[in-house]
C-alpha cells in the first residue's frame, strides 16, 4: 500500500513497508504504525506542522531529492537531513554494496603506444581527479590522459616528444 502526502508543490510517496530512515545519521525504523501516528500539513511556502505523538512540530522543507531519497528540514533553526532507505536500499546496505569505494591510484600509465605531445602538469602539483594530465597522440589522435583520482604529482617519468609503448609509467602519484 502506498500513501502519498501532497504539500504544495511537493509530492512524498512512502510505501507502507518498513522504511528505515536516518535523521543526520541516526537510524530510525518505520513501520506502518509509526507512519499511520505521523502526520504533516502545509501550512504556508515551505512550512509545515508536523504531529507526532500528539506534539506540533514548525518544520521548514529546506530540499528534497527524490534521486537520492532525502529531505533537508529545519526546526528551531536546526537542520536535519532525512534519508529514506526501502527494503532494497537495507538490502544493500547490509551486503556493503551501498559504500563507495576510491582505489588508490599509484600511477598512470600509457593506455596505448604514441608520442608523449604535452605534459600538463609539474612535480608537485595537486590535482583533481579528470584533470588533464598529459596528451598523447597515437595513431594521428590526440588523446588526453586525465588523473584518476584526487592526487600529488610525485614524479614525471617521461618527457614531451618521447615515444611510450602501451603499459609504461608516464607519471608517478600520491593519492591524498
Amino acid at each position: 500500500m502506498f500513501g502519498t502526502y501532497i504539500c504544495t508543490t511537493k509530492i512524498f510517496n512512502m510505501d507502507q513497508t518498513n522504511r528505515v530512515v536516518e535523521v543526520n545519521g541516526q537510524p530510525f525504523t518505520l513501520n506502518d504504525t509509526a507512519l499511520e501516528d505521523i502526520q504533516f500539513y502545509p501550512v504556508e511556502n515551505d512550512w509545515y506542522h508536523f504531529i507526532i505523538d500528539r506534539e506540533v512540530l514548525r518544520v521548514r522543507l529546506i530540499s528534497y531529492d527524490m534521486n537520492k531519497q532525502m529531505l533537508t528540514l529545519e526546526h528551531d533553526q536546526v537542520r536535519y537531513e532525512i534519508f529514506i532507505k526501502g527494503a532494497l536500499e537495507q538490502q544493500i546496505a547490509r551486503m556493503g554494496l551501498d559504500k563507495v569505494v576510491e582505489h588508490s591510484v599509484q600511477s598512470i600509465k600509457a593506455p596505448m603506444p604514441g608520442l608523449v605531445l604535452e605534459i600538463s602538469v609539474s612535480e608537485g602539483d595537486i590535482i583533481d581527479k579528470g584533470a588533464k594530465v598529459l596528451v598523447l597522440e597515437a595513431m594521428k589522435m590526440e588523446n588526453v590522459i586525465t588523473a584518476p583520482a584526487h592526487s600529488i604529482v610525485k614524479k614525471i617519468v617521461v618527457q614531451q616528444g618521447v615515444a611510450v609503448e602501451k603499459g609504461q609509467l608516464l607519471i608517478e602519484l600520491e593519492t591524498t
